[in-house]
């Protein structure tokens, strides 16, 4: 095989290499689903799981140790991996949905500040 057919062989090798990855990061990384209205859509969701969450701190006087306790562990989120992470700080509990891509906001319940943060 002659050393000009061999380059033209790697080069189709790595522009087809190129392409899969494109497609790839397109199907499953291309943020598609980060629009306002499905932050604004997931803040609202997530206000069910909140009000969940301080009902029960209410009645048990602690914080639920997991979201499954409120009945929320399958609870999918409308943007991002789809979940949400929940975790308790100290006398407080943030609410995130996970899987903001690079550059895009992070969408967090932040029980301190009694609000969402859409933060950078």
């Amino acid at each position: 095989m002659s050393t000009r057919r061999q380059y033209a062989i790697a080069a189709l090798v790595c522009v087809g290499a190129i392409v899969l990855t494109m497609v790839l990061m397109w199907r499953y990384y291309w943020p598609r689903d980060w629009t306002d209205v499905n932050i604004s859509s997931a803040q609202l969701q997530g206000d069910g799981i909140v009000h969940d969450i301080l009902a029960y701190k209410k009645a048990h006087g602690a914080w639920p140790p997991d979201l499954q306790t409120v009945g929320h562990g399958e609870t999918r989120a409308p943007l991002g991996t789809r979940s949400w992470h929940y975790r308790v700080d100290g006398d407080g509990f943030t609410l995130e949905v996970v899987g903001a891509p690079y550059g895009y906001p992070s969408v967090t319940y932040d029980s301190k500040k009694m609000s969402w943060v859409i933060d950078m």
